[in-house]
């Protein structure tokens, strides 16, 4: 498997459907078919706040519109750094990398 800083050195390089295709593989995974919303509760049960995350998306869907430049808080649909750590995680733990290759991707595309 790719690592996220192959996949973004790529999509550097204009190879853009590389990049779709790794992540269109992770998202038919079981992890990546999961609801977004009620994956975050199930690992974070006492937070309060789940509640106003994005219901109509699955962890797979997040990543892909994360990889293609979307915001990590607009896919959410909550604005605290809290949740975007916690969705990093989670994307690290999709795509076999580390928490920082993630925040790397998220840094070089802001």
């Amino acid at each position: 498997m790719k690592t996220i800083s192959q996949i973004i050195n790529e999509a550097k390089n204009n190879t853009l459907k590389i990049k779709q295709s790794e992540a269109k593989k992770l998202s038919k995974t079981d992890l990546g078919k999961k609801n977004f919303k009620n994956f975050y509760h199930e690992i974070y049960d006492t937070d309060p706040e789940w509640t106003d995350l994005n219901p109509d998306v699955t962890l797979g869907e997040a990543f892909i519109e994360f990889l293609n430049g979307t915001d990590p808080y607009d896919i959410m649909g909550v604005y605290d750094s809290i949740f975007r750590e916690r969705l990093f995680k989670m994307f690290a733990e999709l795509a076999g990398v580390s928490y920082n290759d993630i925040y790397d991707h998220w840094m070089a595309n802001d």
